[in-house]
């Protein structure tokens, strides 16, 4: 019989698998759309803030894995 602590630890590394990606969709794309939701409410407040902000994001979109839509949906957050 399985003691109750080695259970909830064989459960928790289950849930931790990566998912498979849907179709259309980038490893770096709720990442993106994060980043932009920052940038948005930062650049209201912190000007420096927002550009660094910004800038992260547009790294990530050039060297990341975005899709068009995460691209997309950022320009009109």
């Amino acid at each position: 019989m399985k003691d109750i602590n080695s259970f909830l630890t064989e459960k928790e590394k289950q849930d931790k698998k990566d998912k498979p990606l849907k179709k259309g969709r980038g490893a770096d794309d709720d990442l993106y759309v994060e980043l932009m939701g920052r940038y948005k409410r930062a650049r209201h407040g912190d000007k420096d803030k927002a550009n660094e902000i910004l800038e992260k994001a547009l790294k990530l979109a050039t060297k990341g894995d975005v899709s068009k839509k995460a691209k997309l949906a950022g320009a009109y957050i």
